[in-house]
Formats: structure tokens, sequence, C-alpha cells
């Protein structure tokens, strides 16, 4: 009897060596997963909707763009003091316009972040419009440098900005229309 007490002990260490790795190995398996599960459907959903009407309000920042560019720039500015302030402003609407596409095509780029990012981290969408927005200002500062000293300068610097930030503006939907529509 005493020689199966002394045999069983060894056994019952390695049973409950056994037993203990049973259980860790059950509570990992029962835990939640650590890593991003796939969407439900309803958050799909809602995700494809909100995209929609991302998508939406980036053709409609491109259309009012696009309908103020044919209008003429200015045309009732007679002094340089008029034409320097019209030409302010509507540089300033243009902008406006941009940021605002530029801030929803990038909404739109993060849309599959699951969950979404309450501060969202810089995509290299942000980092090509920041090298963008580098281009256009120095482009349209050597455009003014032709008037050099004359009054019309601000004028020419801010018409260039107008122009170039418009065709990037139908750059960007030409480039990236689709997204939020998938």
């Amino acid at each position: 009897m005493g020689q199966s007490t002394v045999a069983s002990a060894p056994c019952v260490q390695l049973l409950m060596k056994l037993t203990v790795c049973l259980l860790a190995c059950l509570a990992v398996a029962l835990s939640p997963p650590v890593v991003a599960q796939k969407q439900t459907p309803d958050a799909l959903t809602a995700r494809i909707q909100r995209d929609h009407l991302q998508h939406l309000r980036a053709q409609n920042i491109v259309q009012a763009e696009q309908a103020r560019a044919r209008q003429p720039l200015c045309s009732k500015a007679q002094t340089t003091l008029e034409i320097n302030t019209c030409d302010s402003a509507e540089l300033g609407l243009t902008n406006q316009n941009y940021v605002k596409l530029v801030r929803t095509l990038g909404a739109l780029f993060r849309s599959s972040e699951d969950p979404p990012a309450a501060n969202p981290t810089r995509i290299p969408f942000d980092d090509a419009e920041t090298a963008w927005q580098n281009y256009r200002d120095l482009a349209c500062k050597v455009d003014g440098d032709q008037y050099q000293g004359g009054s019309i300068r601000p004028s020419i610097e801010m018409s260039c900005q107008i122009t170039v930030t418009r065709h990037h503006i139908d750059e960007l939907w030409e480039l990236y229309s689709n997204l939020g529509t998938q």
C-alpha cells in the first residue's frame, strides 16, 4: 500500500499540472479576442450608408466649386483695392471648398478603420495634400514675382491660387470619385 502511495504522488502532480494547463487553455479559448472582430451586418450597413453620404458631400463640394468657376472672377471690381479684396474673398471660398473636400476624402480613406479612430492618424493622402499646398503656394509666388513691387502682384498670386486650387479640386475628384460608392 505504501508503494502505491509513493507511485501515485507523481501521477497526482502530473494530473494537477494537466488540469491547470487545460484550465489555462480554456481561459484563453473563451476570452474575447484581442484582435478586431468582423463588422456585424448592422455596423457594415451603417458604414456603407455613412460612406455614401460622404461621397455625396464630396460630389456637392466639387459641383459647387465648378459652378463658381464658370462665373467671371471679380468682373465688377474696378480699382486695385476692389480687385484685391474680391480676389481675397474668392480665394477664401475656394480654399474653404478645398479643405472641405480634402477632409471628406480623408474621412472616406479612413472609413475602413475599425473602430473609427477618435484622433485620426496621418495617412499618405494627408502628406500628399500638404506637399500639394506647398507646391501651389510656391508656384503662385513665382507667378507673382514677375510683378515684384507692383500693386497687381497680390491679385496675380491670389488668382493663381484660385485657378490652381480649382484644377486640383477637379483632379482630386477625377482620382477619387469612386470612394464611398463600393
